[in-house]
């Protein structure tokens, strides 16, 4: 079941709400401030939290962005830079702060760059430049540090950003 709410009177809905069997809204969708068409969907757990919300590209039009949200605050944002569906950039929060990104460079889903942040705001950079998981240059600031052999690249595989669509809707009023 779903429901168009017209949150500021202008005769056309801003929100669409998704509810799941138990009447508790799952999913919803919702118009920017201005904007005739949603632009972000959020996804919520049954107490009503949001537990992450994707937004649109630059251009409008694909839903490309991620961010996942724990206990309220921002753990990891996920973006697709190619369209594909897939991840290949992710930002990792502690603490609502970034301290790590991981990127995927030849598209295989495994993160080839990763930059640390410590919490004076320096940070270390490792890179996987023939792609078989191992750090093949370390960079902390602008300066090539030694590394010792076979050290792996941390991160995580990458995966699909689960957004689908937005609901047609949208386009049937």
């Amino acid at each position: 079941v779903r429901q168009g709410q017209d949150t500021l009177g202008k005769g056309r809905p801003q929100t669409l709400n998704h509810f799941d069997s138990n009447a508790v809204v799952t999913i919803q969708e919702a118009v920017d401030e201005g904007g005739r068409n949603p632009a972000k969907k959020m996804f919520l757990n049954a107490a009503g939290e949001v537990t992450s919300q994707c937004l649109l590209d630059a251009e409008g039009k694909k839903l490309n962005t991620r961010a996942i949200f724990v206990g309220g605050t921002i753990a990891e944002v996920l973006v697709d830079t190619t369209g594909n569906g897939v991840a290949d950039n992710r930002d990792v929060y502690e603490n609502g702060k970034s301290v790590r990104t991981e990127v995927d460079t030849n598209n295989d889903r495994k993160p080839d760059v990763t930059i640390s942040i410590a919490p004076s705001g320096a940070s270390r950079q490792d890179e996987d430049t023939d792609f078989d998981g191992i750090i093949d240059h370390r960079f902390d600031g602008d300066a090539p540090v030694d590394i010792p052999a076979g050290t792996k690249l941390a991160g995580e595989k990458f995966g699909r950003l689960d957004c689908g669509s937005f609901h047609g809707f949208w386009w049937k009023r």
